[in-house]
């Protein structure tokens, strides 16, 4: 074979090399945010949390991240005295830009009358759902709990993110178990209580006692709406001293019966272990659950 012919099929190798390379590349993307408050002004110090990486906006309000490899983002963002804000942003290749507009929190000035907060075991009946894990969009466990007076309770937990369930299920004195894996139900004592229904009742007297702290802790209203058909208002509280890491949000029922019930709380504050997300919200209220052993 003449040389030439070598050097040719030697330079149409290399190209092909080269091509494979190149396509091999992955996909980058910049993102550019910007926040600004109601009246257009830069929010310099807001936290941004993009992906997995957490950043601060400058005096222009701007966090300007380069060389993202995934095409969609959570981000989230947290300021002192305005309502956050999270979101999953799908970007295109190249240059992204998104804007921002934080709204301020309504601050409340709390009644000292108030009457004390309840939990879920005041009431005759319910039903709940709950969330625990690293953070809001890193669940690990789900429970959903079922009370009735005066001794019918049932849970079911998934944990590991979905692959193993266990279910327990009491009346009276007797009571029945079930996990993954095996086929028949497990006899267990009854009289069960429900660990989790007067959960929120430590959070509401926290919160009570926040409310009366104005030195230590901000109380912030964010607005009304409703939980399972009962009208709540959703509170924000967080520490003034930057080391207490309390970050929990309340929804309490406003008027009728069921006034300063804790109808769901959102804990987002470091605890033990791993977890710092715990959410548990009312999903039924003085209704027939018509709970029986299998």
């Amino acid at each position: 074979m003449k040389k030439i012919d070598i050097l040719i099929i030697l330079m149409l190798v290399f190209s092909v090399f080269l091509t494979g390379c190149k396509s091999a590349q992955p996909t980058t993307y910049n993102l550019t945010i910007t926040v600004k408050d109601a009246d257009g002004k830069a929010v310099e110090g807001a936290e941004v949390t993009l992906g997995e990486g957490d950043y601060s906006t400058d005096s222009k309000g701007v966090v300007s991240v380069k060389g993202l490899t995934e095409a969609e983002v959570y981000v989230f963002i947290l300021k002192d005295g305005y309502e956050s804000i999270d979101e999953t942003v799908v970007l295109k290749k190249g240059d992204n830009k998104k804007s921002y507009t934080l709204k301020k929190l309504e601050v409340i000035e709390p009644s000292k009358n108030e009457d004390t907060l309840l939990g879920f075991d005041t009431l005759n009946s319910y039903s709940y759902y709950m969330e625990i894990g690293l953070s809001k969009t890193d669940i690990e466990t789900v429970i959903e709990g079922f009370r009735e007076k005066p001794d019918m309770f049932r849970l079911i937990m998934t944990t590991n993110k979905g692959k193993d369930t266990t279910e327990i299920i009491t009346v009276g004195d007797q009571g029945k178990m079930k996990v993954s894996g095996l086929q028949d139900w497990i006899d267990i004592p009854g009289d069960y209580e429900d660990p989790f229904g007067g959960l929120l009742i430590g959070q509401g007297e926290f919160a009570r006692s926040s409310f009366a702290d104005k030195l230590a802790y901000n109380v912030d209203k964010i607005g009304s709406e409703t939980i399972s058909g009962l009208p709540v208002i959703k509170y924000h509280i967080t520490a003034k001293n930057k080391e207490d890491k309390t970050d929990l949000y309340l929804w309490i029922v406003t008027s009728g019966d069921l006034k300063n019930l804790v109808a769901k709380s959102e804990n987002n504050s470091p605890v033990s272990g791993n977890t710092s997300y715990i959410m548990i919200e009312l999903k039924s209220v003085n209704k027939p659950l018509n709970i029986k052993l299998p």
